[in-house]
């Protein structure tokens, strides 16, 4: 066990209940610092938080990752329990499934997994919070992973002349604007690399949506 990163995660999880008991969900963050060290205090953080009674925690695995769909999905699960099979069948849904190279389908598969506050069921009233290591590296592939190398050179052009038309498929938008903007979920994502293409296409480009701005940062030093 480690002091530092024991009061890290201490601090981290008594700031987020506070903010919970207050019912203020604008509490996204991202995880900057060593790898080792920054994974370890996201899980330990994941593991703190799945005992509470009021949030609904997931841990994403970003290289399993290859359509909205596969993130969407087992948040949905979580959430709905049997009644997922029954809402997967609906023609509704099926047709939304198809349409995830479009944003509203992306936005409504993202609104379906936020939390119901006035829900007669008690799952669906909690908030869903969101672990993602490698944040950057699924947001990324998610919103830029069809491009080629040309047009990906193209896009970064854009973004050093200050173009905000990047192109993006509106994963990353989707997110901000049904869970993290709509304070109907929490998102805590690791970063691998910020000095990287991914993120500075993603997080690190003020055009982007979900701007790394719009969350907390947290550090984690390599001598913690």
């Amino acid at each position: 066990m480690n002091p530092k990163l024991d009061w890290l995660v201490n601090v981290i999880c008594r700031e987020f209940n506070e903010r919970i008991s207050e019912q203020n969900l604008d509490e996204s963050g991202l995880f900057f610092g060593e790898y080792h060290r920054s994974l370890e205090v996201l899980r330990r953080v994941y593991n703190t938080f799945q005992a509470h009674p009021a949030l609904l925690c997931h841990w994403i695995d970003e290289a399993q990752i290859k359509t909205p769909l596969d993130f969407y999905e087992p948040l949905l699960k979580n959430k709905y329990g049997s009644e997922y099979v029954k809402l997967k069948d609906k023609k509704w849904f099926k047709e939304c499934v198809a349409g995830t190279s479009e944003l509203f389908p992306i936005y409504y598969l993202a609104r379906l997994c936020g939390q119901e506050k006035d829900s007669k069921n008690e799952t669906r009233k909690k908030v869903p919070v969101i672990f993602i290591d490698g944040f950057e590296k699924l947001l990324f592939r998610m919103d830029y992973g069809s491009y080629d190398e040309k047009q990906l050179g193209e896009i970064r052009q854009n973004v050093l002349r200050g173009d905000i038309n990047l192109r993006d498929k509106g994963f990353g938008t989707s997110l901000r604007a049904a869970l993290h903007q709509a304070k109907a979920g929490v998102i805590l994502g690791l970063i691998r690399d910020p000095h990287s293409v991914e993120y500075a296409l993603t997080l690190g480009n003020y055009f982007y949506m979900f701007y790394s701005d719009n969350f907390r940062h947290y550090y984690v030093k390599e001598s913690e």
